[in-house]
């Protein structure tokens, strides 16, 4: 275990791997596991257990390393490590310390991820903290998928979850998209070079994104210039995903999106969702729907952004303003259903 000594004497920071054996959805039991985690904040704060997309990793603070959320898991955000203890865990076949996919289930044929195979994970590791249950999940992507799964699998151990651009399914639409990126990253292997994986990506990139923020930030009165600047940005985000990503990591944690379901029905626990209206992978029509069908008390929360399924990255302002307004209510202003926010709910 690593601990870090804080300027905030209240804040216990720690880094740590849980040994754990979990049934894989798939089949086989995976023995003796490792998934790694962060927990950050007072050992008495609520525990918020914080899960991003595929490419994230157990630190949305930046306390250790570089947090992929820390405008909004921060000290200047709503989910501030100095009030509330952030829990965040490495995926299991992800990035970082917790056990790489080839080695869950080495003997088995045909393994796979599910989101409930990560739900798993999280419930080891709460169990290994003493941890009876999660104040509240917020799940941004991937993350939000785990996050209602595990409401589906273990009620008892979360009291809300919130879904940021997170559905109990993934829509066709999306799968179509994801299985041109699978199949291009998988030449990868057979061209012995990272450039397939780098244009998996590079689509990926164009579907996180909208129309209307590539125009808007790649339009000038060149087309010469329009075309070099938008093929450099995308060759420039597929090769650092490249550096960082294998094609398994990629492969089969996308895989798992589309795998992705939750009979709604099977949902007993308070569920928040935030949608992006723009969103080309979680259609806000998806969301709206969802829920009415979830076997509890659910809201909505939905906005307008540019930056579509990536908004919860690149709009901390609206995020913090609305987690804010799931984590800590107004008596005054709670509601059931609906809410479009605009920005001057900010």
């Amino acid at each position: 275990m690593t601990t870090v000594p804080q300027n905030q004497p209240s804040i216990v920071f720690e880094q740590d791997k849980v040994a754990a054996s979990i049934k894989l959805a798939c089949g086989p039991i995976a023995h003796q596991i490792e998934v790694a985690y962060e927990c950050v904040g007072p050992k008495s704060a609520p525990l918020i257990l914080v899960m991003g997309g595929i490419s994230s990793h157990r630190s949305a603070t930046s306390y250790a390393e570089r947090g992929w959320w820390s405008s909004v898991a921060g000290t200047e955000g709503t989910l501030n490590p100095q009030r509330y203890r952030l829990l965040g865990i490495d995926f299991l076949g992800g990035l970082g310390g917790s056990t790489a996919f080839g080695d869950l289930a080495p003997d088995f044929d045909s393994p796979f991820l599910t989101t409930q195979d990560q739900a798993r994970a999280v419930y080891a590791v709460i169990k290994a903290l003493g941890v009876s249950q999660i104040d509240t999940w917020v799940g941004c992507s991937f993350g939000g998928m785990v996050g209602l799964s595990f409401a589906s699998l273990f009620p008892h151990a979360v009291k809300r979850v919130v879904a940021v651009s997170a559905a109990h399914r993934s829509t066709p639409h999306a799968m179509a998209l994801r299985w041109i990126q699978q199949t291009i990253a998988r030449e990868t292997s057979a061209n012995e070079t990272a450039l397939p994986l780098s244009l998996a990506r590079a689509l990926a990139m164009t579907t996180y994104r909208t129309p209307s923020e590539l125009n808007r930030r790649f339009s000038s009165d060149s087309v010469e210039h329009d075309r070099q600047a938008i093929t450099s940005y995308l060759n420039y985000c597929g090769q650092q995903f490249s550096k960082r990503f294998s094609v398994e990591q990629f492969t089969q944690l996308s895989d798992a999106i589309d795998r992705h379901f939750v009979d709604p029905q099977s949902i007993r626990v308070p569920v928040s969702f935030i949608g992006v209206e723009e969103d080309q992978l979680v259609p806000i029509q998806q969301l709206r729907s969802l829920i009415n069908e979830i076997n509890a008390e659910a809201d909505m929360y939905e906005f307008s952004s540019m930056y579509g399924h990536d908004a919860f990255l690149k709009e901390p302002e609206t995020l913090n303003a609305i987690l804010k307004h799931i984590i800590c209510p107004n008596p005054n202003t709670v509601f059931r259903g609906i809410r479009h926010w605009r920005q001057h709910d900010c």
